[in-house]
């Protein structure tokens, strides 16, 4: 069994059991008139399902992009290992954050090492003694 299925198959044990006890106290409250039952099924339906979190078609469910890294913390070998495809994809995300494209690549391109490649004495070695 997958990691998803797994999930997907407590998560629905989990609603219907949230529907059972919420039906259970919705019974007893009606047959008692205590609080504290009308109490457990208002918390029964709150603890159910809170609905459109699944992913869909192997993207990941909005939630979970809020974890991405600042652009400036991304690692170069990572970027260029990247299909094209798949850098557009994660500007987007950043930009469904709010972020400005062109300000993710620029913060990213301003994290990449300088090397001193116009400076005139640039990769020579003297040896002289």
């Amino acid at each position: 069994m997958g990691l998803r299925a797994f999930h997907l198959f407590f998560i629905a044990i989990a609603t219907i059991l949230a529907a059972f006890v919420a039906a259970w106290a919705a019974q007893q409250y009606q047959a008692t008139h205590a609080l504290s039952y009308a109490i457990a099924a208002a918390g029964a339906l709150a603890a159910g399902p809170q609905g459109g979190t699944q992913p869909t078609q192997g993207f990941p469910a909005p939630q979970t992009i809020g974890t991405l890294p600042l652009p400036n913390q991304i690692a170069p070998q990572t970027w260029a290992n990247l299909a094209p495809s798949q850098q557009q994809l994660l500007i987007g995300a950043y930009e469904a954050q709010g972020w400005h494209p062109q300000d993710v690549l620029s913060l990213f391109s301003q994290s990449l090492p300088r090397y001193a490649t116009n400076a005139p004495m640039a990769g020579t070695f003297r040896l002289q003694g």
